[in-house]
């Protein structure tokens, strides 16, 4: 059975071989035309305009006349407009600009005057720390500012006094800013007084300290009672609450 499927097909592709390879037509048997008029014949089809096939309208050619001979460069120069009115009209505008104008200098930040330029702290105990208040690094204390007007550039008025600050230990009494839990506390933040705390206004920025545990360390919440806090103090750059002062490596005296 397989022989025989073989030798079909070999007898088939035999016929085909011998009808493809049939004998071509003569060379009399095509038209003759000259090499004028194909020539002719192609320069009419590159000249052939289709119509538009919504209106059967043929439109006008535009870059070759009625005997199908192109226009020239000259032509096609002398048909458009030297410069778009746009364009004439912005250099117009660009040459007419006063090229020595004037701009005005920004208005230098004054320097806010300072009310305390020296102050010095008791020491307290544990470990001789500083005994600061909330009054002392009030800055509307230290300086004739409103909090309204404090920025970043503050800080860098600061006096020498309350420059000397940063990384001493200090000792603070205030209120604990009620927390998300109420024990096993490694932060919380300090705040002046209970109108600061809980239903006055918004405090000042300088009356939010952050206050991070010692390592090891934690606290329990302590609700509307004054206590203390003893850490190291640091001055930040931005004056925002909770950023401006904080306190690390602290302990919390209860009494």
């Amino acid at each position: 059975m397989k022989d025989a499927r073989q030798l079909g097909w070999l007898v088939f592709g035999c016929v085909s071989f011998a009808v493809g390879c049939g004998q071509a037509p003569s060379g009399d048997q095509y038209p003759t035309v000259s090499k004028v008029d194909a020539i002719k014949a192609q320069q009419a089809l590159e000249n052939a305009v289709a119509p538009d096939p919504m209106t059967d309208a043929v439109p006008n050619p535009t870059n070759a006349n009625l005997n199908g001979e192109k226009k020239s460069d000259a032509d096609d120069a002398d048909s458009k407009p030297a410069q778009s009115p746009v364009s004439e009209n912005v250099a117009t505008k660009a040459d007419s600009k006063d090229e020595t104008e004037v701009v005005k200098p920004a208005a230098p930040k004054q320097t806010p005057k300072l009310l305390i330029a020296e102050k010095d702290f008791s020491t307290t105990a544990p470990e001789n720390s500083l005994r600061v208040t909330f009054d002392d690094v009030d800055l509307e204390k230290v300086f004739e500012i409103k909090e309204s007007e404090l920025s970043k550039d503050t800080t860098q008025h600061f006096p020498q006094w309350l420059r000397k600050l940063d990384g001493q230990k200090v000792r603070m009494r205030g209120f604990m800013y009620p927390p998300f839990q109420a024990s096993e506390l490694v932060g919380f933040t300090l705040t002046r007084d209970t109108s600061a705390c809980c239903f006055g206004p918004n405090p000042k920025v300088c009356y939010l300290i952050d206050v991070w545990m010692k390592k090891g360390k934690t606290t329990d919440y302590i609700e509307n009672r004054p206590f203390d806090v003893v850490g190291v103090f640091h001055i930040g750059e931005e004056v925002a609450p909770g950023k401006l002062y904080t306190i690390d490596d602290a302990v919390v005296i209860p009494k």
